[in-house]
């Protein structure tokens, strides 16, 4: 994942985002999904978004930014798994 451009994306509307790797899941939960958790907290310069996945996908994410309206303070993201 390009954390990079990632966290300029949500910089550009005012907010930013941290990527954080868990260490286990419930084997139930293992294969299901890609992005297991989604937090959202208020921070001092605005929202924080926390990102919590599995570490090995991790490094196959793919997010590219689906729409931004940064003056509207809007970004859908794609999050998939490259090939």
């Amino acid at each position: 994942m390009d954390e990079i451009w990632l966290k300029r994306q949500f910089k550009s509307m005012g907010a930013s985002v941290k990527i954080i790797t868990l260490q286990s899941m419930p084997r139930r939960f293992e294969r299901r999904r890609i992005i297991d958790r989604l937090k959202v907290e208020a921070g001092p310069r605005g929202q924080v978004f926390t990102f919590a996945c599995r570490p090995a996908v991790r490094d196959h994410l793919v997010a590219p930014a689906a729409d931004a309206h940064p003056t509207k303070r809007h970004l859908v993201l794609l999050v998939r798994l490259s090939t």
